[in-house]
């Protein structure tokens, strides 16, 4: 298997070329400024690329990773000859988003800032070879949507997770949870947004790659509001096997939560793209009977197993679950470590 990487030039000169428009329209262009920008942001777009081939390298061995040098053009597909099994390359958000955040950036003085906020517009993408891309951004879009109107403390996700007795835990009672399955972050944001210190497990090197600048983009954005920079503090990743993790040096964790990939009966025009990039990259999770095994031995509080609505519970030789909580369309199946029921 190969990995391509497009590096971010094309797209680096894009954006400041529509930068520069934005700042034309307030009568501040001034090109001297402009190229000392461009190269401060080149040479962190070059550290992100450097970072994301030593993380490939470590944690995508058996994967052959290429940097396709015709840079200065924008993202194509590579060849047949190439037989490019995964392809990266560094994408701004859609018209709307990238438009209204050029807009807020127009007048920063500082140079430094200005190219650190360049950079979080370019975000590393997984482009699949029959659908488009997938990137992670915690700052605008969906998650940004289901973080201001999600429901909050109600939402079935959260009450899942659990409430620690105040006696026990004067600090908080909110549990810290481990992600188990990490993947694209979105139910990890919803916790940590509400308080939750949450430490995201993924084994795919690509996908915690994609985490991984996600993550960094946010917490080195000035833009974000305290709230949401209190919100990515509270957002960590381990870029491991999680049951190897879980067994080899057990974390202190009270809650731990699974999601893990449930193979699709079917195809459907309703598939996100996210799922279907997941699963067409990671395939479904034929290991769930031993990792939630794990997640039983180490978590202090509860396990949480997120299934579809008519899913089966996953296997387990000895235990079944406490209780279960349904949503409409998800059922998050729970096992109360204090409480287990045997089989």
């Amino acid at each position: 298997m190969t990995i391509h990487i497009q590096p971010s030039q094309a797209e680096t000169n894009k954006l400041m070329s529509q930068f520069e428009h934005a700042s034309q329209t307030q009568q501040i262009a001034d090109k001297q400024q402009f190229e000392m920008v461009l190269a401060k942001l080149n040479a962190i777009m070059e550290n992100r690329l450097q970072a994301l081939l030593n993380h490939l390298q470590t944690r995508c061995p058996q994967e052959k990773v290429l940097v396709i040098e015709s840079s200065a053009e924008p993202y194509t597909q590579p060849t047949e000859d190439q037989q490019a099994t995964h392809n990266l390359a560094w994408q701004t958000p859609n018209n709307k988003t990238l438009k209204k955040s050029l807009q807020t950036l127009v007048g920063t003085e500082n140079q430094d800032s200005l190219a650190t906020e360049l950079s979080n517009l370019l975000f590393l993408s997984l482009i699949p070879q029959d659908s488009g891309e997938v990137s992670i951004d915690f700052l605008h879009g969906k998650k940004a949507h289901r973080r201001q109107f999600g429901g909050g403390m109600g939402q079935h996700l959260v009450r899942a997770m659990g409430r620690l007795e105040k006696q026990s835990h004067p600090s908080s009672s909110l549990p810290t949870v481990l992600d188990a399955t990490a993947g694209l972050g979105g139910d990890s944001f919803v916790l940590a947004n509400l308080g939750f210190s949450v430490q995201m497990v993924e084994r795919d090197g690509i996908v915690s790659a994609l985490l991984a600048d996600a993550l960094q983009r946010a917490q080195s954005s000035h833009q974000a509001e305290d709230e949401l920079a209190a919100t990515f503090a509270r957002m960590s990743l381990v870029t491991k096997d999680s049951r190897q993790y879980l067994l080899g040096n057990p974390p202190k964790v009270d809650t731990i939560y699974m999601d893990p990939m449930y193979p699709e009966k079917k195809k459907s025009a309703a598939t996100k793209k996210e799922m279907a990039a997941l699963q067409q990259r990671l395939g479904p999770d034929l290991d769930s009977e031993l990792l939630l095994d794990a997640a039983i031995k180490t978590a202090n509080y509860r396990v949480v197993v997120k299934r579809p609505k008519g899913a089966p519970v996953i296997e387990h030789p000895n235990y079944l679950p406490t209780t279960e909580i349904k949503s409409p369309n998800t059922r998050y199946d729970i096992y109360v470590i204090k409480a287990l029921k045997t089989k």
